[in-house]
């Protein structure tokens, strides 16, 4: 066998060789790229899910304990009526 003919055979493997890895290179990146698009689904979509929620509950415990403080603001207001910390009382209860 002449050397050119050896050169050419070993360049259509290698080629042939490069083909195969690359292939193989591409089908890893797309089972990749499905685990996590399942990853993503069903874990990352809950998980805000779940930050939605938590503001909903904060919001409702504000709403719970800002109650009891406005029916005690209203309570004590006619009480403390022109005394001299009427105004002090009145600042400590808007801010």
């Amino acid at each position: 066998m002449r050397v050119f003919t050896r050169l050419a055979l070993l360049g259509g493997i290698l080629s042939a060789l490069l083909l195969v890895v690359g292939g193989m290179g591409l089908y890893g990146l797309a089972a990749t790229n499905e685990a996590l698009r399942t990853v993503y689904e069903d874990r990352t979509v809950p998980a805000g899910q779940l930050g939605e929620i938590g503001a909903k509950l904060i919001s409702n415990q504000l709403a719970l304990t800002d109650k009891p403080f406005n029916r005690l603001k209203a309570s004590i207001a006619p009480l403390i009526g022109h005394h001299p910390c009427a105004k002090i009382f009145v600042i400590l209860t808007t801010a």
